[in-house]
């Protein structure tokens, strides 16, 4: 069996195609042995992909983007299961509209985090300004649910299923970001170019269990849901059943990963992040190992396993 580890910077939703290959016995059943391993945050999953701590991420791609223009990283996205901006950004209570937050603040928890870049993609969307309209604070990470965070902001964003929670507790949402349909890298693999390029053929097998996951989930709901209980954030079964009926809409069952994608995270950068506003979005995918997947019929046999059309 080959050993494959793979960062994840949350227990939100985004990481289930993995969470559910590997109990599905999807992996195991290609030779390899996938150790999902959790940090606190994607700049540490990224530290530990270029360190060689782990081979493989699955997180949003900001952190990797970042990483890339900042230190010459040469990491690349190589499937992407969630190809828009998909949070929430929701409102304490006493917030319960954009106009209320002029003046006030909006939540992350940590600059360069995905909720960081999220903020920086939104905010010009939907008519404010960092700095003149809202502030940006960094809240601090959370002690148990998702808003109890050392700093409290009057916004913050939240991934599934803490929007459902937090509505719960009294929170609004402000904007579902999928009615904006705004291209960014969200759930997604990401590796290190020099791991790629002497582990092809492990990758291609990695990347097939997780397309594999995807559609598992996507279509049995009972064992999905039994999954999201093992790996996820702990919440009630109405939380958990509406996280289910989001994420198995939004991932994608022919996962590229896309340059618009990619171009998103960059546009969020610009100004910030050196080198953003000239960096090619091409230069941080790698679809060839999608594309052959596609090629050789592996994705239309797959999809055809889990009762979808070709």
């Amino acid at each position: 069996m080959t050993k494959i580890r793979v960062g994840y910077a949350a227990r939100a939703i985004g990481t289930a195609p993995v969470w559910t290959a590997c109990d599905a016995g999807y992996f195991a059943a290609l030779g390899l042995d996938v150790e999902p391993v959790l940090f606190k945050g994607s700049i540490l999953v990224t530290r530990a992909l270029e360190a060689g701590e782990i081979q493989l991420a699955n997180y949003a791609a900001p952190a990797a983007v970042q990483a890339n223009l900042e230190r010459g990283s040469n990491l690349v996205v190589v499937l992407g299961a969630m190809n828009r901006m998909m949070q929430s950004l929701m409102g304490r209570p006493g917030i319960s509209s954009i106009d209320q937050l002029r003046d006030g603040t909006v939540g992350v928890n940590e600059w360069g985090e995905v909720n960081h870049w999220l903020v920086e993609a939104l905010l010009p969307r939907i008519g404010l300004q960092a700095g003149r309209d809202v502030t940006i604070v960094e809240t601090g990470r959370a002690t148990g649910e998702a808003w109890h965070v050392q700093r409290p902001a009057d916004a913050m964003v939240l991934h599934p299923p803490e929007p459902y929670a937090a509505m719960k507790a009294g929170w609004t949402t402000l904007v579902d970001m999928r009615d904006l349909n705004v291209p960014f890298q969200i759930s997604s693999i990401s590796g290190r170019r020099d791991w790629i390029d002497n582990h092809r053929d492990e990758l291609a097998l990695y990347l097939q269990g997780h397309v594999e996951g995807i559609l598992h989930f996507n279509t049995d709901r009972e064992f999905a849901l039994q999954v999201a209980r093992k790996w996820g954030t702990p919440v009630d079964e109405e939380v958990l059943q509406r996280t289910w009926e989001f994420a198995s809409k939004e991932f994608s069952e022919s996962p590229f990963p896309t340059v618009e994608a990619i171009g998103g995270i960059l546009r969020a950068m610009s100004g910030k992040i050196a080198g953003a506003d000239t960096a090619n979005a091409a230069d941080h995918i790698d679809a060839s190992f999608m594309h052959a997947m596609q090629a050789s019929g592996t994705l239309a046999g797959i999809r055809r396993r889990h009762g979808r059309s070709a």
